[in-house]
């Protein structure tokens, strides 16, 4: 055992078949000295791999086949990185601050000697791939990330990054020392723990053989010239004595933070000097800056990794746009450089801090959140600037710079309009035809009318709305149509184009939650009070579990077509109400009141921005049609529903969070309480609760936007809540992500997934001579990854319910 100067305790031991473990307890930690023996009896370990050259590169790549053998995403309570108990033998004998161990399937190693003719180029050359790989746990728990750890386990870490570098850099044949973190199964990353590793090479990798040029090129003050312009821009995100991290202006990645020491600063980051305290605040901020999820890539590497003639280089704390796919089977040789299969960034330059991560959370020096620190407007102000904007007439509001033309199109519409309009006017005759016959068929009568109500696209605002806050949400042009008609039977029937059968219950005396689809007519007929017995019949244009609310589209046009029967005179506004005591007591699905707003209230080419708290709604012009946009649909075809777990989880870890937080909801914080609420949740609550604050501020952002710029301004503020909804609140999926980076990729100004999630569309704002090309790449990419064709279509932004007929 030895202690640094720092009062960290490094403890040495062999695990079963002879790999080495080294603990690192940290400073003041009362963990015993002596540790467990690892009792397991292990296979022998594999042979070393060997790597092959790409001879048009000079690349090594590691062909390692027992690689294929690791534990893929195993449960907690399986977890091989955690320590050991009786029923799971895993890498660890004993518990842990922090723990490094050799790779038991490296991709080099465990043979490290000298390595002839690795710098020569030549045809199907390979070499014995030798060197080293170590895993190094950040935690004993399951879950979390460096970002979410105190600062004194990242000075604990760096002390094991640097301990590491030294005595592997010392090894015979090894070149280089690269030390990470690394998390997402996008990059073959297969274990949800908190753990990164270090590569010691047997070359120099290309990225750093690049790095080295640059440095005899430019001059040996490289980084300090860099450094120093980085300083004056407006990409910094954090400046210390000894350290600053920002933004870079060639950033490669859609969100990418790099951290460089000052010239006067140690070597090492790992000495007793100030620089130390500033070097593990810095990495901490840096990792906060562009955490993301378990299954999102990143690799943050130390300065002090170990280059030919030490050079120094900067920390790179990165996160990369991708699509998710299956774990790799084989080693880059180039830490840093793009993956063979990630495509070009889709999202907006990451050079810009505040259209990059999607996050409005990273603290700069002084403890503010860096959306304060550059500029974007904090809640309040936005909220008093759209309240203030709520007095001003229509004329005003159409007359004022950057405002969307009025709504009304004149005689002269375009061909393309006309033709669409018409397209519309007819497919909703024969939706109308087609319930009209279902009800003939199934109740052997005529209806008493025929109302419809939309489904609706959600703009902006996820999530957002049982939290009391915002949303941006517009009824589109598909629609649910309600055929409908009262008896004195004291029976409620339903049939659909959709399902052979007629469904029936009694109107008085219903008992909540109802099973099946008939829960939402006959639970909107329970929530209105049930005055006397009915039959509907139901037919739809609005694809079913695709995020589009066609829940929302029945539980609108039958209360439309109820109300005016039974004559209950009911405002919109209480029948949204109704809708949502329909949909959570009936159901059983904990939804809030966006969706019945927008099919309810929405207009022509107009959002319905919407309070969840207040109620108090207003429609918000969108100016697509005269922008030349549209908005197009991405349905996954993968299914989802709001009854399921997962929705009711992030309502649960929402209210948790409020909870601690000392608040009634998510809408009474802020951004600038993040860095506390940081401090008092756990990663997984304050992710949630991260997601909730921020998708606020840009559903008031894009409200601000629409009114003053028009609707191409709004492209950032929806990709930075796709991002925000597939990393902190997880409920994306490949399928999601892969629609919204293509269609970013082809044209698309921006893109998110829309809806609750786990499933469902995507949407993007195209403009309209680039639809079809952003349908095609979207259904090539998806037929690639082996997924199911998706439906594509645009969708215009269209009135709320109404009687047909």
């Amino acid at each position: 055992m030895t202690t640094t100067a720092a009062g960290i305790r490094i403890i040495a031991d062999r695990l079963a078949d002879g790999r080495d473990i080294i603990y690192f307890d940290d400073a003041g930690s009362e963990r015993p000295v002596d540790r467990a023996a690892d009792a397991r009896e292990l296979d022998p370990r594999p042979a070393t791999a060997h790597m092959r050259q790409d001879v048009l590169t000079g690349e090594w790549i590691t062909v390692a086949a027992a690689r294929s053998n690791r534990a893929h995403l195993p449960p907690a309570e399986l977890d091989p990185l955690a320590p050991q108990t009786a029923s799971n033998p895993s890498e660890v004998p004993d518990d842990y601050d922090v723990v490094v161990f050799e790779n038991r399937s490296p991709s080099f190693g465990p043979a490290h000697h000298g390595v002839e003719g690795v710098e020569e180029i030549g045809f199907e050359r390979s070499l014995e791939s030798v060197g080293r790989c170590e895993v190094v746990c950040f935690s004993p728990a399951h879950d979390g990330s460096v970002a979410s750890l105190p600062t004194t386990r990242i000075r604990t870490i760096i002390e094991a990054w640097a301990h590491r570098t030294e005595a592997l850099s010392a090894l015979p044949g090894v070149a280089q020392v690269f030390p990470f973190e690394n998390r997402g199964e996008a990059i073959g990353v297969t274990l949800h723990h908190p753990h990164g590793q270090i590569y010691a090479y047997p070359y120099v990798t290309p990225r750093t053989q690049q790095l080295l040029r640059s440095i005899e090129r430019v001059g040996p003050d490289l980084f300090q010239q860099l450094l120093e312009r980085e300083q004056a821009s407006d990409r910094v995100l954090i400046r210390g004595e000894h350290f600053t991290a920002f933004v870079p202006f060639a950033a490669r990645w859609p969100s990418r933070c790099t951290c460089c020491r000052t010239a006067t600063s140690p070597t090492s980051p790992a000495s007793t000097t100030p620089s130390a305290t500033s070097w593990r605040s810095s990495i901490r901020g840096c990792c906060a800056a562009s955490t993301r999820s378990t299954r999102t890539p990143r690799r943050t590497s130390p300065p002090g990794t170990r280059r030919p003639s030490r050079t120094a280089a900067p920390c790179g704390c990165t996160s990369r746009s991708r699509r998710r796919g299956a774990p790799s089977t084989s080693s880059s040789s180039s830490p840093g450089r793009r993956p063979p299969w990630a495509p070009g960034s889709a999202t907006s330059c990451p050079s810009r801090p505040r259209r990059g991560c999607g996050r409005c959370c990273d603290a700069d020096a002084g403890g503010r959140p860096c959306c304060a620190a550059r500029g974007v407007r904090t809640r309040a102000a936005s909220a008093d600037r759209i309240r203030s904007s709520r007095a001003a007439s229509a004329d005003r509001i159409r007359s004022s710079a950057g405002a969307p033309a009025p709504r009304i199109r004149s005689s002269r519409a375009a061909p393309a309009d006309r033709i669409r309009s018409s397209r519309l006017e007819n497919r909703m005759t024969e939706i109308t035809a087609r319930a009209v016959a279902g009800f003939r068929e199934a109740f052997d009568r005529e209806p008493d009318g025929v109302w419809s109500a939309p489904g609706r696209v959600n703009l902006i605002g996820e999530h957002t709305d049982y939290n009391e806050g915002f949303v941006l949400p517009f009824a589109i042009d598909r629609r649910t149509v309600a055929a409908v008609a009262l008896t004195d039977d004291g029976q409620l029937q339903a049939g659909t184009t959709a399902e052979p059968g007629v469904q029936s219950s009694a109107a008085e005396g219903i008992e909540v939650p109802l099973p099946g689809w008939s829960a939402y007519p006959f639970g909107v007929a329970w929530a209105l009070g049930a005055r006397s017995g009915a039959r509907i019949f139901l037919d739809s244009d609005v694809p079913v579990g695709a995020g589009l609310s066609s829940s929302a589209a029945v539980e609108c046009s039958v209360s439309t077509a109820l109300d005016e029967l039974w004559d209950l005179g009911l405002s919109k506004p209480e029948l949204v109400l109704l809708g949502q005591k329909a949909e959570n007591e009936a159901v059983g699905a904990p939804t809030g009141i966006m969706d019945q707003s927008a099919s309810l209230l929405g207009e022509r080419d107009a959002a319905v921005f919407l309070d969840c708290r207040t109620q108090e709604s207003e429609v918000v012009p969108l100016g697509l049609e005269a922008a030349g946009l549209e908005v197009l649909v991405i349905d996954t075809r993968v299914k989802h529903s709001h009854a399921t777990g997962g929705y009711g989880e992030r309502r649960a870890s929402c209210e948790l969070g409020a909870r601690l937080m000392g608040v009634g909801s998510l809408r009474d914080l802020s951004v600038d309480d993040l860095p506390r609420a940081q401090q008092v949740l756990d990663d997984v609550t304050f992710r949630r609760v991260r997601h909730i604050v921020t998708e606020n501020e840009r559903v008031l952002q894009t409200v601000a936007a629409l009114r003053e710029r028009g609707p191409r301004a709004i492209g950032p503020l929806l990709d930075a809540s796709h991002v925000s909804m597939r990393d902190d609140f997880e409920i994306s999926v490949p399928e999601l992500d892969l629609a919204v980076e293509m269609a970013r990729a082809t044209g698309a100004i921006g893109a998110r997934m829309t809806g609750g999630g786990f499933g469902g569309a995507a949407i993007a704002l195209v403009p309209r001579e680039q639809v079809a090309t952003v349908i095609d790449a979207v259904t090539k990419a998806f037929a690639r990854d082996g997924f199911e064709a998706p439906n594509c279509f645009a969708v215009r932004a269209d009135a709320g319910a109404r009687r047909e007929s």
